[in-house]
């Protein structure tokens, strides 16, 4: 309720804020899927504001150590969110290569590349290839193989995703029209 009072308010800062934590966790794992921007905002100012009790109550009522507190626990959750985003894109960056790598091979070795995308998926473990078993699944499902990867590369919007997904969504299409 109050973080749909929050997104109506239409304050430019919130909403632009609220986009960027947005964009960040829709990349991370359980528990930060539940969060939206508005959401955090609210956390953040929840925990700014029980930093705020537990001092008052403990230390007293010193100003100084009370602002330092209040903007330490309103900045905390954002730290955490954007360190586990840095975290989880450098991982997928580092893993980039080497799949790029094993997949070539696999290809160039005969294998079609929707069964070297399952092989790949099986055999090697890290939080890219777990993206690559998500995109494996979509495909399952029915998905195009373009599309499957489009979103994958929406989902991240890094330069280095995009030019792996265009190349590997290029390649696929040569392939699908050589058989």
């Amino acid at each position: 309720v109050v973080a749909n009072t929050l997104k109506n308010a239409k304050i430019s800062y919130i909403d632009m804020y609220s986009k960027k934590v947005t964009d960040m966790v829709k990349i991370l794992d359980i528990p930060y899927t539940y969060i939206d921007g508005y959401n955090l905002v609210l956390l953040q100012i929840l925990s700014a504001f029980v930093a705020a009790i537990l001092i008052s109550f403990t230390i007293g009522y010193d100003v100084l150590i009370l602002t330092v507190t209040i903007i330490l626990f309103f900045i905390l959750p954002y730290l955490k969110i954007a360190q586990s985003y840095k975290t989880k894109i450098n991982l997928i960056l580092k893993q980039l290569p080497d799949l790029t790598d094993l997949l070539s091979v696999m290809v160039s070795s005969g294998i079609d590349f929707n069964n070297a995308l399952i092989k790949i998926s099986k055999i090697a473990d890290g939080v890219l290839l777990e993206e690559i078993e998500s995109i494996n699944s979509k495909i399952r499902f029915g998905l195009p193989i373009q599309k499957a990867f489009e979103e994958f590369a929406q989902k991240y919007n890094l330069k280095q995703i995009t030019m792996f997904t265009e190349a590997v969504t290029h390649n696929a299409n040569i392939a699908e029209t050589a058989d």
